[in-house]
C-alpha cells in the first residue's frame, strides 16, 4: 500500500482533519442518529460500536455491550432479546441457529438507527475524581427519530463509613479522646 494513500478517503492536510478532537462525555439520555461502525464478538459478549452521524456529537463513538453469554439467566435473556430486536429492526434473518459470528454480523455495518445514550461514572480508587463514559441503552428505527440532548449527571462522592460520619457531632467525640 502507498504511504500517502488512506483507506478512508482523500488527504486534505488541513488542521481540522489532522488535529485530535477532544470528545466529551455525552449527557445522559441524549438521543441521536448513529450508524453501526463495528459489530464484533469481544471475549464473552457482543459489542456494537456506534458512530454518531449528526448533531453536536457528530463523529463520536459510543459502545453497546450485549451480554448474550452471561452466566446470569436474566441478563442473558435480555441480551438475546436485544440481538433478536436488532435483527428484526434491520429486517435481517439469521442464516443458522448457532451463535452469530463476526462474518454474520457484517450485514449490520453502516446501518443507521436512533439511539439513546446513557452516562456512567465510577469514583476512582487510585486518585481523586471519577472515571466516566457512555453506553447505548436503547435502539429505535432512524426514520422520524427525535434527537435531543440530555442532561449531564452530577457525580457524588461516596461517604466513607467512619466514626466521624456515624457520629457527626465532633464536640461529643472530643470528650472521648483520651489526650
Amino acid at each position: 500500500m502507498e504511504f500517502w494513500k488512506s483507506e478512508i478517503g482523500e488527504l486534505s492536510g488541513k488542521a481540522e482533519d489532522a488535529f485530535t478532537k477532544i470528545f466529551s462525555v455525552i449527557p445522559d439520555n441524549t438521543t441521536t442518529i448513529a450508524k453501526i461502525d463495528k459489530f464484533i464478538i469481544n471475549e464473552n459478549f457482543y459489542q456494537i460500536e456506534w458512530k454518531i452521524t449528526e448533531g453536536e456529537f457528530k463523529n463520536q463513538h459510543v459502545f453497546q455491550k450485549i451480554k448474550a453469554f452471561d452466566a446470569d439467566p436474566k441478563k442473558r435473556h435480555r441480551a438475546l432479546n436485544m440481538m433478536m430486536y436488532i435483527y428484526n429492526l434491520f429486517n435481517v434473518k439469521p442464516n443458522h441457529s448457532s451463535k452469530p459470528t463476526e462474518d454474520d454480523l457484517k450485514v449490520f455495518i453502516d446501518k443507521h438507527a436512533g439511539i439513546k445514550i446513557k452516562e456512567w461514572s465510577m469514583e476512582r480508587t487510585d486518585s481523586p475524581g471519577f472515571i466516566e463514559g457512555n453506553f447505548v441503552s436503547e435502539i429505535y428505527p432512524a426514520q422520524n427519530f427525535k434527537c435531543e440532548i440530555g442532561k449531564k449527571i452530577e457525580k457524588q462522592y461516596s461517604i466513607v463509613d467512619s466514626a466521624f460520619t456515624r457520629n457527626n457531632k465532633i464536640e461529643e467525640l472530643q470528650d472521648e479522646i483520651p489526650f
